[in-house]
Formats: structure tokens, C-alpha cells, sequence
């Protein structure tokens, strides 16, 4: 096209942006995106965003990051989309710090966080066992007026579970039943994976028998865990 003589425009160039984002060539589309801004070329939100998911899908969060403060300083909005991918991808890396830095940003930025986002955050708090921060992500969810699913409870429930708080995790099965959420086979394997944690038998049988009352299917990894807990109470024949 600039051999012709013809100058590309915004088109052009967000065309290009894309075909390297969708070919994972995140390097790529800086480049394209880099020489656009040194040309002139009017930079659209749609540029960046392409630009920032594509970085935050081949792991570098940190770029992604510097896409969108340029974003911010041209006055452009980033979607939905692009900050939910980003939020994905920090939290691949395990770190709870910088991704709640980041929830800190957008709500700073006043971005409208999703149930989809909280929940990558709890669930992050869940795998690393942080019953502290998983519960203040859940409490500031609903004080944000945004509602909880059965997978932002089932996460803290499974935070208490790898603390081995029993206890607390009945807490939150009560606070999620109250608040009209049912309990799938994933909370109720948490429950159950927390009595064998503390080889509390006979309450891991409880909960595999409520579960089946209320009419959740178990799954081979129910038993298993079930098994664990007698195993880990002594009692081989019951296992």
C-alpha cells in the first residue's frame, strides 16, 4: 500500500493490529501500533485494547499495563473485555498482591467490575488459602452491589477448606443458602475436603449424605476425599 503511494489509515493499521493479535504475535502488534502513533495516524481505543489483550495473552501483564496508562493519558476507555483478560492473566502468575493493585486500579479508574472478575480474584485468595482476603473480596463485591454466584462462594468456602476451618466453611455455605444460592458438587467437595483435612470422618459422611438429599450427583472426586477422611481417622475398613 505505501509502495503505491496510498497511506494507510486507522483502518488499515487496526486491520493489521488485529491479524498479529489473532496470530498471537503480540510484539507484532506493538510494532504496528508503535509506528502508527510516530505517523500521526489518529490511535483509537480498538487499537489498544487489541494491543493490551494480545500482550496479556502471551503473559506480559506488565506491557499490557502500559497500554492501557497510555489509554488513560489520551483519554480513551478500555473495554470490558480487555481489562477481564488482563485480569485473568495476572492472576495465572499466582500474585494476589499485584492483581488486587490492579482491581484497586480499576475501581480508581471507576471501571465496573464483573461477578466474572471478583471471582478470579477469590479464587485466586482460595488457592493460596487466604480466608481473610477471600472474604474481603466477597464482602466489597456485595457492598459494590455486585451479586455472588455459586462459584464465588464455593471459592471461599474452599479457602476455609485448605485452612482446615471447618467451621468458617460452614459459615459461608450458610451465607450463600440464605442468600438463594444452591450449593453445586464442587462447594460440597470443599466442605467435604476440609473434614479430611481435619479427619473428621463421620462429618465428611454428613455432608456426602446432605449432598445426595438435596439432589447433587457425587463425583468420583466426592468419595475420594470422603475415602481421605477415613484413612486419615484411622478407620481403613470404613475407607
Amino acid at each position: 500500500m505505501e509502495a503505491a503511494g496510498i497511506e494507510p489509515d486507522s483502518f488499515s493499521y487496526n486491520v493489521v493490529i488485529a491479524t498479529c493479535a489473532r496470530a498471537k504475535d503480540a510484539h507484532r502488534a506493538e510494532h504496528w501500533l508503535e509506528r502508527m502513533i510516530q505517523k500521526g495516524i489518529m490511535v483509537d481505543a480498538l487499537s489498544c485494547c487489541i494491543v493490551a489483550g494480545a500482550c496479556a495473552q502471551a503473559g506480559d501483564t506488565h506491557r499490557s499495563e502500559y497500554w492501557l496508562t497510555w489509554m488513560e493519558n489520551h483519554n480513551l476507555q478500555a473495554t470490558e473485555r480487555t481489562y477481564s483478560i488482563i485480569v485473568r492473566a495476572i492472576a495465572k502468575l499466582g500474585d494476589l498482591n499485584r492483581l488486587q493493585r490492579f482491581f484497586e486500579r480499576m475501581e480508581a479508574a471507576q471501571i465496573q467490575v464483573t461477578g466474572d472478575m471478583y471471582n478470579v480474584l477469590i479464587s485466586g485468595c482460595a488457592r493460596k488459602g487466604d480466608i481473610q482476603r477471600a472474604e474481603h473480596w466477597l464482602k466489597h463485591m456485595s457492598n459494590a452491589g455486585v451479586v455472588g454466584d455459586v462459584a464465588t462462594y464455593s471459592a471461599v468456602i474452599h479457602a476455609c477448606a485448605k485452612s482446615c476451618d471447618m467451621k468458617r466453611a460452614e459459615f459461608w455455605l450458610q451465607v450463600m443458602e440464605e442468600a438463594g444460592v444452591s450449593a453445586n458438587v464442587v462447594t460440597y467437595n470443599s466442605l467435604i475436603n476440609s473434614c479430611a483435612r481435619c479427619g473428621d470422618r463421620s462429618r465428611a459422611e454428613s455432608w456426602l449424605k446432605l449432598m445426595e438429599e438435596k439432589g447433587v450427583v457425587p463425583n468420583i472426586l466426592t468419595y475420594n476425599t470422603v475415602m481421605n477422611a477415613c484413612i486419615k481417622a484411622g478407620d481403613l475398613p470404613k475407607a
